[in-house]
């Protein structure tokens, strides 16, 4: 098998997952109101599980530190150039923030730990860092300053959410990770029940963190609503351009020519970077009074896309 078909083997199933969730909405069997349900399930219970333990369970290496650089000064390249083009077009500015949020921020995290998980998983610790890191940090904080620019949220209401993602879950199952990472041995207690007490608890924690992959593709499946996609499908476009083919090789440049990362670290970079719009993202834009309607198109059709685009993008990196 080329490496092509084997990428596409194991993003199949994932996206399979999405469809799953889409499908049974169609047929009544979920609903979309069971999404938020879903996700406050993966938001406060099986995402930080997953995260807590893929950091345990793997090593942690200082060159994750260039990671979020490499994706802060890749993001920051893409936003100017994209909000510059929009202007340029004369586009609305709700429709800017909306492109600001969708052509930057991916979905690292819903569909990025799965996938990376198939193809990369000896360098899931990066995915996580390039995700909570790279991206959290950028969006939590990114979101309701746009918001103030291209939607019409108050800067009081902007100034006080600029944080919120230190209160996340994942963050702080994050932190928890790398401390307990950086415990020297020596001061590891090595009697029997406490040995059988951490693996037990270890078990659970793996246990919670496996059934992500999941929920959270279904739950991003009763989230598609491809009736929004008729009357944006211009703009859709445009923040596809520079989400799944922009954003993707900009961090590959970044990354290789100024950081001097390469091989399976700079893939898994590239595989993040060319991710569609996160669900965070679009929950933002409306929050922030931006183009919700554009949004949700955005998230549907880009979600698609990517099937194909991830795929030909890390075929063309190997």
């Amino acid at each position: 098998m080329t490496v092509f078909d084997n990428v596409l083997s194991a993003i199949v199933p994932l996206f399979a997952l999405i469809f799953l969730g889409y499908f049974a909405k169609k047929a009544r069997f979920l609903h979309a109101t069971d999404a938020p349900v879903l996700n406050r399930f993966v938001l406060f219970i099986s995402l930080p599980a997953f995260v807590f333990h893929a950091l345990l369970t793997h090593k942690l290496k200082t060159d994750l530190l260039k990671l979020p650089l490499i994706f802060w000064f890749s993001e920051a390249a893409i936003l100017f150039l994209a909000t510059s083009s929009a202007k340029l077009l004369r586009w609305p500015r709700p429709a800017i923030g909306t492109l600001a949020l969708q052509g930057v921020f991916g979905n690292t995290g819903y569909i990025g730990y799965p996938i990376c998980t198939a193809i990369l998983s000896a360098r899931l610790p990066a995915a996580v860092i390039i995700d909570q890191f790279g991206m959290s940090m950028a969006l939590y904080p990114g979101a309701p300053i746009l918001g103030t620019v291209y939607g019409t949220s108050t800067s009081e209401r902007s100034i006080k959410d600029t944080l919120s993602f230190l209160k996340t879950p994942a963050f702080i199952a994050l932190i928890i990770g790398i401390l307990c990472k950086m415990v020297p041995r020596q001061f590891v207690p090595t009697s029997l029940p406490v040995v059988e007490f951490g693996a037990g608890l270890m078990l659970v924690i793996g246990l919670l963190g496996s059934v992500t992959v999941p929920v959270v593709l279904i739950a991003v499946g009763l989230l598609l609503r491809p009736s929004s996609l008729p009357q944006h499908v211009s703009k859709v476009a445009v923040i596809g351009l520079f989400k799944l083919i922009a954003l993707p090789v900009v961090v590959w440049t970044v990354g290789r020519c100024l950081f001097h990362v390469s091989g399976s670290m700079l893939e898994v970079c590239v595989l993040q970077a060319a991710m569609p719009p996160s669900a965070t993202s679009t929950v933002f834009a409306g929050q922030y009074d931006m183009d919700g309607s554009l949004a949700i198109a955005s998230f549907f059709a880009l979600t698609v896309i990517s099937a194909i685009t991830l795929p030909i993008m890390l075929g063309i990196l190997r």
